[in-house]
């Protein structure tokens, strides 16, 4: 039986589908407008114990001063969080709507460092080379201010992603 399980887990291990930064409940997120100004939000590098180098970037259409991660569980869904231009946000009416995929409670927010100005942000995420954390999860989502015309600011959000270590 357990060269079995052993062979099981080899192979779920060699398609990537253990160790993972993937998609949290689907296309969503919020900004100006429907996809090209909703932030993006994806892993740089393989999310594994000891990975000293793991970070997330994310593809911020306007121009912000500070984007920020939030990190925390993974809700069962994500939950819709209704703004002043209804389901689709807090920038203006939007195809898409604002969802929080982080939640109820917050492990942790990280600002960014710039990339590639003025859009691109890298968020450092060190693993710890603890063997503890294989297989903990966590949902990241990054969330912006834009600028609101012809004045003011507004809240732009990203998908979330989930990401289990390995």
């Amino acid at each position: 039986m357990r060269p079995f399980l052993t062979a099981i887990a080899a192979a779920a291990l060699a398609s990537g589908a253990w160790a993972q930064c993937v998609s949290f409940g689907g296309f969503y997120g919020c900004g100006n407008s429907t996809p090209f100004e909703i932030p993006t939000v994806m892993c740089a590098g393989s999310p594994t114990v000891g990975n000293a180098a793991f970070s997330v970037t994310t593809g911020v259409p306007c121009v912000s001063p500070a984007p920020i991660l939030v990190i925390g569980p993974c809700p069962p869904a994500p939950v819709l969080i209704p703004g002043p231009f209804g389901n689709g946000g807090f920038c203006g009416p939007s195809m898409a709507p604002c969802m929080a995929a982080v939640g109820p409670t917050i492990f942790g927010v990280v600002v960014g460092a710039i990339l590639t100005p003025p859009n691109i942000w890298s968020f450092a995420l060190p693993i710890p080379n603890d063997p503890t954390l294989q297989g903990a999860n966590v949902c990241i989502q990054e969330a912006n201010l834009c600028p609101l015309f012809p004045s003011g600011q507004c809240i732009a959000v990203s998908p979330g992603i989930s990401v289990t270590l390995l």
